[in-house]
């Protein structure tokens, strides 16, 4: 049985619930989820718990982030949760952490067991930061070799987390290293560097990733051995303030896909989630399929979506 977390308040629950849909539509086993609990509603707890039997909400006090630096407007202070998931999930000594704006387009058996060869952790390179703001990983204390990691998508050594107080080594990095610009992603960066399991970045396949990828298909660009990805993608992460709900997150890769599994079990939400959905038109998929096919034939870059199952009523 595989074990996920995921952090939400009640802002974000219908994306929570997406996330979640795309996980059992690839699962060859039964998942149980455990949901970091920032303030969501009675009624949305109902609707989630109609996704899947296996929800176990722990409640998550905000208040315990709010003195937190909070840099970047559209990710709330849930993020910070991650810092104590081991003190809220206590009956296993393993979990995959997944952001709530991701699709899961593969099964995730294989991630669930990858051997984490006695580190803290595993996670994906960051080519946005590694490349784009390529000296920012020296302020916060990391060596140059020693590369930048995404925390949108983790495995999880609960058992080690717990031989620590990962909250207050948090806090006590934090007075070293006070001028973040990434929030909880730098502090577990900073934290477990050197206690790192580099994972395949099919697992958190980022928008600079797959920029990265097409120019290494077009110019044979020289990847680092950490940032090639290995096809199929198996999870989309749809990092940045452009996502893959809106209309402005049009544009990346499979964001319609992620739209038509909401749209696939709308008979389960009520209208005040419709709208926080785009609805893309007819020609705004036919967009997305010529995109997609194009970044399958001419940049190799790939998924392979199961046929999704529809939940009934």
């Amino acid at each position: 049985m595989l074990k996920i977390a995921l952090a939400s308040d009640n802002n974000y629950a219908p994306y929570l619930a997406t996330t979640m849909l795309s996980a059992l539509a690839h699962s060859t086993q039964s998942i149980d989820f455990y949901i970091l609990d920032l303030g969501i509603s009675s009624e949305n707890k109902v609707i989630l718990n109609k996704i899947s039997n296996n929800i176990k909400f722990i409640a998550v006090p905000i208040d315990d982030f709010n003195s937190l630096p909070k840099t970047i407007s559209y990710i709330s202070s849930a993020t910070y949760a991650r810092l104590k998931i081991a003190e809220y999930i206590l009956d296993c000594d393993q979990i995959i952490y997944l952001d709530i704006d991701t699709l899961v387009c593969q099964d995730l058996l294989p991630l669930w067991q990858t051997s984490l060869n006695d580190n803290w952790l595993g996670a994906c390179f960051d080519a946005y930061v590694e490349y784009e703001h390529p000296y920012y990983k020296q302020t916060i204390g990391l060596a140059a070799q020693q590369y930048y990691f995404n925390a949108g998508i983790l495995l999880i050594d609960l058992e080690k987390w717990r031989s620590r107080n990962i909250f207050e080594d948090a806090t006590k990095w934090l007075e070293q290293h006070p001028d973040i610009l990434y929030q909880d992603q730098d502090i577990l960066n900073g934290l477990f560097a050197g206690k790192v399991k580099y994972l395949n970045t099919r697992y958190n396949f980022m928008p600079t990733q797959r920029n990265r990828m097409k120019a290494a298909n077009k110019s044979k660009l020289n990847l680092v051995c950490y940032e090639k990805t290995a096809f199929p993608v198996a999870i989309f992460h749809y990092c940045g303030s452009n996502k893959a709900w809106q209309k402005e997150g049009m544009g990346s890769l499979n964001a319609d896909v992620y739209l038509k599994i909401f749209y696939q079990h709308k008979h389960l939400f009520p209208e005040s989630w419709h709208k926080k959905f785009h609805n893309p038109s007819l020609v705004e998929y036919l967009y997305s399929l010529i995109k997609r096919l194009k970044f399958k034939y001419i940049y190799k870059i790939f998924y392979n979506l199961a046929n999704t199952h529809i939940l009934s009523q």
